[in-house]
Parts: structure tokens; sequence; C-alpha cells
């Protein structure tokens, strides 16, 4: 049976001689081969491009970021080790049982209670949550002041790192400090960090209401599971500073794909999965402790 390939010399065969046949055959060939090779090298070139502009854009990516001024990083590595003191206070909080002592939010906060009337008010506030009615309704006055005052730590931190975060971010935004790929990553920290305030306070909301606890059984306290979220929002603020900063403090070294062994890959596996597993430990502490 004839090719496709070689039906075209069958048939000019039939009309002249051997010699020409084969000619013409050779003709023939030689111009299939060549744009069948041009056009395999025109994938190629493409090909080539593409690689080419993507490794390109990922230089860039890190230039930019290795290019920002090591202020911008000092200053999101602070911003980091402060998000880890604030999971430090929460859990201090959530151990002395400190968590429903104040009774209401505010967005900027306010002062403690500085007379012995704003004390007595602010205990008369409690008295009508449900912790005091079902558990510590023989709480004197300065035990009361001890979880407030606990309580008061944590929020006010809380709000201390968003005057760490907002002010400078304000200031080094005007002057030009931040390129595009920068103030990304400003505005996706900068929403995490509302959002974890907002989420603290629906969290202690769980723990205020009586509606919660008309059981025989139960405890008043704030829902393990917005707990958990609140939790596991404060790790993902704390990642996304602290990998932001190290990209601009320390850039990672980029690796050639074509020399990455199988034996590296396997490790990198073991690292990422490593770090979900922590993850993964550390909110499931968030069901078990207090």
């Amino acid at each position: 049976m004839l090719s496709r390939l070689a039906r075209p010399c069958f048939q000019q065969a039939v009309q002249s001689s051997p010699r020409n046949f084969l000619n013409n055959a050779k003709t023939w060939m030689a111009s299939k081969g060549q744009s069948t090779i041009a056009a395999g090298a025109g994938a190629a070139v493409k090909e080539g491009v593409a690689v080419a502009a993507k490794e390109a854009g990922a230089v860039a990516s890190k230039d930019s970021m290795a290019s920002t001024s090591r202020v911008v990083g000092w200053w999101m590595a602070g911003c980091a080790g402060m998000c880890v003191g604030a999971v430090v206070l929460g859990g201090v909080t959530r151990l002395t049982e400190s968590g429903l002592s104040m009774t209401d939010w505010a967005l900027l906060g306010r002062p403690p209670p500085r007379t012995q009337e704003e004390w007595d008010e602010e205990f008369e506030k409690y008295k009508l949550s449900p912790e005091f009615k079902w558990k510590n309704f023989d709480i004197t006055m300065n035990e009361f002041k001890f979880i407030w005052y606990m309580e008061y730590g944590h929020r006010m931190w809380g709000r201390t790192i968003g005057a760490v975060f907002f002010l400078p971010a304000g200031v080094m935004w005007a002057r030009g400090m931040f390129n595009s790929a920068v103030k990304k990553r400003v505005v996706l920290a900068g929403s995490l960090l509302m959002f974890q305030g907002l989420l603290g306070w629906y969290m202690v909301k769980s723990g205020l209401d009586h509606e919660n606890f008309l059981g025989p059984s139960d405890v008043p306290r704030v829902s393990q599971y917005r707990l958990a979220a609140h939790l596991s929002s404060a790790v993902v603020l704390y990642s996304v500073l602290f990998w932001n900063a190290k990209s601009i403090l320390k850039p990672a070294i980029e690796f050639d794909p074509a020399k990455i062994t199988p034996q590296l890959a396997k490790f990198r596996k073991w690292t990422v999965s490593s770090k979900a597993l922590a993850f993964f430990t550390l909110v499931s502490g968030a069901f078990v402790a207090g």
C-alpha cells in the first residue's frame, strides 16, 4: 500500500523516466523536509519565547522585592513579631478565662476605668453576662479587675499592631517607597489585619449571648469554631507579613528547574507537608485549650 508521502512521486514516475523519477523524488522530499524543519523550529522558538518571558517575569518580581528599601522589610518583620505576641496573649487570656470580662467593643478602644464608680459600672455590665450568671457569680471586684485587665491588654495589643502597621504604611506609601508588587502585598496584609479584629469581636459575641447557654451542661465560653477561625486568621496574617519581610531582607535563591533533583523535589514536598501539619496542630488547640 502506497503511503500519502510516496503517492505524488509515484504519479510523476508514470510520466517520466527512472532518472527523472529519482530527481523529482529527491526534490520533493527536500522541500517537504525543509518545511517540516521550519515548522518545528517555529514551534521551538515560540516555546522558548514563552519560557523566557515567564523567567523574565519571575526575575523582575524578585528584583522588585530585592530593590525595595530594607526599612520596609524590617517594618513588616516587626509587625509579624507583634502578631506572635498577640497569639501568646490570646492563649494566656484563654487559659485564665478572661475573654468574656469585657462585654462591649469599640473600634479604637477606650481607657480603663480610673475611679471606683467606673469600676462599679463595669462590674455591673459584667453581671449581666452569661459567664457571671452561670459560672462566676461569686467573683470579687479584685478578681474581676484581673480578668478585665487580661482581656483589655489583649485587645489593646491588637490595636497597637493596627497602629504600627497602618500609620507607617500610609507614610511610606505617600513617599513612594512601595512599588506595585509591594503595594498589593501591603493591601493584602492590611485587609487581613482588619478582618482579624472584626473576627475577634464576632468570636467574643458568641460567649455573651444567653441563648447559647440554655442547656443544663452548657458552660459560658466563646464558640470553639469562631476561636479556631480567629487563631487561623492570626497565623495567616503572621505568615504573610513574615514571608514579605523575608522576601525583602533576604530574597530566596532561585533554582534552575532543570537542576532540581528528585531527592530535592521530595524534600520540598516533605517540608510543605510539615508546615501543613504544624498549622493543623496549632489550630486544633482551639478546640481543647482552656
